[in-house]
């Protein structure tokens, strides 16, 4: 089965146009075809659209194909162009080249058409290709921007000597920077160099750093991390390596600011605390209750003898 062709055709002789076409057909294409010799033709073809391919004539009475290509970029066409003529010299074939036409043939050897056309077409595919997996990926960087940007946490990518790659709009909100002002910065002098009460806290205690050279995931809750301004504030993060195969590429960062959590866990902990008072007091209460002091248990038992042996002895009662 041929192969679907649809070529714009600028030629001012209509014999020349049916010999390319033959050439092409033999070639195994289908040719639907349209010729044209003016700028205006050539200009209302390309507004249809449709084609895919130009095969032009170098010189016409009314057109050229230097004045073609002039017109085939202005259009911005992503369509092989290729000059035929049996006119045209060395100097001007490699001026039309340098003007935007992709390959030149001469008449009296037509045999080279086909293979050039097989060749322009699957370039112009080859390149189209391209362009889309450029805009799928522009698409998918978009997307993970849009992702970053909205996520709630700080992620930050860092290579293996732990310098900052990239981190999102909200890491670099958390520390107190622009994105663009830590690219490139070390992300633990950065962040992680001191402890709560500012001594320093070494390379080798940090586990920002331990990530690239052990491969491991690391994760700890509670440190602190340093803003730009010099302040600090309590942080949960996990650390999480970049493999590809069994080599550690770099590092991807999770964090979020937990100073809110931390105030309601020391609420909370005030709380318990001051349930476990008021447990512990009703217990004691319970314990006085249920078991009365020793006195008032002897003074009871003392007024129940005196009661039981004047009982016994009525005159005991006369001698007081």
């Amino acid at each position: 089965m041929n192969t679907p062709l649809r070529a714009l055709i600028i030629e001012d002789s209509e014999d020349d146009c049916q010999l390319l076409k033959s050439h092409l057909t033999r070639g195994g294409y289908e040719v639907t075809s349209e010729r044209v010799e003016t700028a205006e033709a050539m200009s209302a073809a390309l507004e249809r659209g449709g084609w895919d391919i130009i095969i032009s004539d170098h010189r016409m009475p009314q057109f050229s194909s230097l004045a073609a290509l002039k017109l085939y970029k202005e259009r911005d066409c992503d369509l092989p162009f290729i000059v035929v003529s049996g006119s045209i010299g060395e100097e001007l074939a490699v001026t039309a080249m340098k003007a935007g036409a992709h390959d030149y043939i001469m008449k009296d050897n037509l045999t080279r058409l086909v293979p050039a056309v097989a060749r322009e077409l699957r370039e112009v595919e080859t390149r189209r290709q391209g362009r889309r997996a450029e805009l799928a990926l522009d698409y998918c960087h978009h997307r993970t921007e849009l992702i970053l940007e909205a996520a709630g946490e700080g992620i930050c990518g860092l290579d293996v000597n732990g310098v900052i790659t990239f981190i999102n709009p909200r890491g670099a909100k958390l520390i107190g920077w622009k994105p663009e002002e830590l690219i490139g910065k070390s992300l633990h002098d950065i962040v992680h160099h001191g402890w709560d009460d500012q001594t320093p806290v070494p390379r080798q205690d940090c586990s920002l750093c331990a990530t690239p050279s052990d491969g491991l995931a690391h994760g700890m809750d509670g440190e602190i991390f340093w803003r730009k301004d010099g302040s600090a504030f309590p942080i949960e993060y996990v650390c999480t390596p970049l493999r590809d195969g069994d080599e550690t590429m770099g590092v991807v960062l999770t964090f979020q600011d937990i100073t809110e959590r931390k105030g309601v866990e020391a609420a909370l902990l005030g709380t318990n605390r001051g349930l476990q008072r008021t447990v512990m007091k009703l217990r004691q209460r319970q314990q006085q209750i249920a078991q009365p002091d020793e006195s008032s248990l002897h003074e009871e038992t003392q007024a129940g003898y005196e009661h039981v042996s004047a009982v016994a002895n009525p005159t005991s009662l006369l001698i007081r």
